[in-house]
């Protein structure tokens, strides 16, 4: 028993999961779910997802590094 005890356990990432009900028009999903650029109907709701990739540079002779981040704006 006490060598079960000290056993490391690590979960699996869960998979990524979306589930629609057509009577309410509910979308849910859970955090492995990743969109890219889409737009999304139903009657007079709609959700835009715009995804621009923003650069960032450090100040001359800071010795940075230049790195680029995806901002993703949702209308």
């Amino acid at each position: 028993m006490a060598q079960l005890q000290n056993i490391d356990v690590k979960p699996a990432q869960a998979a990524a999961k979306v589930i629609l009900n057509a009577r309410t028009g509910s979308i849910v999903m859970n955090q492995m779910v990743t969109l890219q650029n889409c737009a999304v109907a139903h009657g007079n709701l709609s959700v835009v997802v715009n995804t621009q990739t923003a650069v960032s540079q450090p100040g001359a002779f800071s010795n940075g590094q230049t790195v680029a981040a995806k901002q993703s704006q949702i209308r």
